[in-house]
């Protein structure tokens, strides 16, 4: 007999059982090299880098168009960046996350804090 996944809060518009899936199932991870910068002076587009401070200066080129729908994770902090213009990453120490089905990168975030990484940097 299968258990019934019912969250402990439950919201009065959902009433399906929970669906347990891995990030693997609900994430795309998006090549990050074709966007590696160094900063240039007088950069259009922002470098984005993994910690509190995520700007790490700005370049021109051909920057990473469709931010609209990703998530900056950063691999060794453990935090979260939302771009807002198209950018650039400064290292490999970073991946670009979309979610899978039209998944809201905002979702993203809040899963992050639920498992226990409040690093979500807003841009």
């Amino acid at each position: 007999m299968s258990e019934k996944k019912t969250p402990a809060i439950l919201f009065q518009w959902f009433t399906d059982d929970w669906e347990q899936q891995t990030l693997g199932n609900i994430l795309i991870t998006l090549p990050f090299k074709p966007y590696m910068k160094s900063p240039e002076q007088n950069g259009k587009y922002e470098i984005i880098q993994q910690g509190n401070e995520p700007i790490a200066g700005h370049a021109n080129g051909s920057p990473c168009l469709n931010y609209t729908d990703l998530v900056i994770f950063g691999d060794h902090t453990l935090s979260l960046f939302k771009p807002e213009s198209p950018f650039f990453v400064a290292t490999d120490g970073v991946r670009i996350l979309k979610g899978k089905d039209n998944m809201n990168r905002n979702y993203l975030g809040s899963m992050q804090n639920v498992v226990g990484y409040p690093n979500v940097v807003n841009s």
